[in-house]
């Protein structure tokens, strides 16, 4: 036990380094809004008229975008787990997860990291679900930091993450 308890305090201690050298503040977090702001106006001003796209052109793909749900069912069955293991990993229940199968229902962010750490996804495979569900980490939230260095660092026992938030004065994700 006392193993276990030492190397818990190691994780919680490597936590607060990691939030210590990546949470942005307030202040930080404004300015760089009014920056994509600005970001965002000169791009449209430099945007190619619609009447100039073709959009009979057999040269462009056929987009589609991919729903939430698509995503998630895509990388359940990909690493060929089933719903039910899935959703009692994640600590949702059985309604909540019929709801997500509905290409119009959209979690909310804390029910899209509990499916992440189910699914024991990468980085890369969690920035992506969350995008999908018009999320993204941020910087400015020391809870999806927390959620974030998890992932990096493959820590994905939901008890473990809950209780690293908890020892962090942050708000758990909720079974």
């Amino acid at each position: 036990m006392e193993a276990t308890s030492t190397l818990f305090k190691q994780l919680l201690e490597n936590v607060k380094k990691y939030i210590e050298k990546n949470y942005l503040p307030e202040p930080f977090r404004t300015f760089n809004q009014a920056s994509m702001r600005r970001m965002d106006d000169m791009a449209a001003s430099m945007a190619m008229p619609e009447s100039s796209v073709d959009r009979g052109s057999k040269l462009l793909p056929s987009f589609e975008p991919k729903s939430f749900s698509r995503a998630l069912f895509d990388l359940i069955d990909a690493r060929d787990l089933t719903d039910v293991a899935v959703y009692k990993k994640a600590g949702i229940d059985r309604r909540l997860f019929a709801k997500i199968r509905s290409d119009n229902y959209t979690p909310g962010k804390e029910t899209v990291f509990r499916l992440i750490l189910a699914l024991e996804l990468s980085l890369p495979e969690a920035k992506e679900l969350l995008e999908f569900a018009g999320f993204s980490f941020s910087r400015a939230s020391k809870l999806d930091l927390v959620v974030k260095y998890c992932v990096e660092t493959k820590h994905y026992d939901l008890a473990v993450v809950n209780e690293l938030l908890f020892s962090n004065d942050l708000p758990i994700l909720e079974y």
